[in-house]
């Protein structure tokens, strides 16, 4: 019997032998660059598109809080406390603080992160309880007074801005200067004078000053003017008197009730009445 040898084409060793060549080749330069990152690309899983959501829904979270954050502490809050007219009000602070307001007067607050301080338009008596951190601090258009619990009168009307301390230790500042100011003692008091500065601190007639507190003039055989002009500073109205009448003196007290209940008491004693003009 006869055996055949089968022999291979030498063609076809040729081309198994490329073939085993070609899969041995390793890229280089620039193609090997894009072959390891091609292959790093289909090994990393892509990020599910909920998981950015949450990203872009937290980073816009984050981004109004910071915002709202940092507006409350740039950017000052006011809000009207009380206005008043003709009669006097009371305002309760949070911090067991009272405010006693005069007719035609108005009490704001003016807030900026966690410090407050108050803008006065007219005349009040403060009675502020002793504060945990920082200063209790009120301004007018001149002058402003900073304390840390204490009682007082402050204001601004027509003899201009002038604080009467009743207790505790108040520092009164003009506001075009601040470093002009000054510090009361109970029972002095002081007033932005002609040159826009606090004037020299001065002994003050307590209860004479903080007698409309109560409701009441306190007249002291005061004359008939000087009595118009202290209820034209009070109700913030101008009043005329008789003629001739000026220097008349009047002892006691008067009701600051109202104007008409002042003005009804004083008119018993005149010839004729006073005359009111509304501003």
């Amino acid at each position: 019997m006869m055996m055949r040898t089968m022999m291979t084409d030498p063609i076809d060793l040729y081309h198994e032998a490329m073939e085993r060549r070609e899969l041995a080749v390793v890229p280089v330069g620039k193609e090997r660059v894009w072959a390891t990152i091609s292959e790093h690309v289909r090994a990393t899983p892509s990020a599910p598109i909920y998981q950015l959501g949450w990203f872009r829904a937290v980073a816009a979270v984050f981004f109004t809080a910071s915002l709202g954050l940092t507006l409350w502490f740039a950017v000052p809050r006011t809000s009207v406390l009380a206005t008043t007219e003709d009669a006097m009000v009371v305002v309760a602070l949070d911090d067991g603080s009272t405010i006693r307001l005069r007719p035609e007067s108005e009490l704001r607050s003016l807030s900026r992160g966690f410090r407050t301080r108050y803008k006065l338009t007219g005349e009040a008596w403060f009675d502020i309880a002793p504060q945990s951190s920082g200063s209790f601090v009120v301004e007018t258009a001149s002058a402003s007074v900073a304390v840390i619990g204490t009682r007082f009168l402050f204001g601004e009307r027509e003899r201009g801005a002038r604080v009467v301390l009743a207790e505790g230790r108040v520092r009164f500042s003009a506001t075009s200067e601040s470093s002009a100011s000054v510090f009361l003692a109970p029972g002095q008091s002081s007033s932005i004078g002609a040159d826009g500065r606090p004037t020299k601190p001065a002994l003050a007639d307590i209860a004479k000053e903080t007698a409309w507190t109560s409701g009441l003039l306190l007249l002291d055989s005061m004359p008939l003017a000087d009595i118009v002009t202290a209820l034209s500073i009070h109700y913030g109205v101008d009043l005329i008197l008789p003629s001739g009448w000026e220097a008349e003196r009047i002892g006691g007290s008067l009701s600051l009730e109202s104007i008409d209940r002042s003005l009804e008491e004083l008119n018993r004693l005149l010839p004729e009445d006073i005359q009111v003009r509304r501003r």
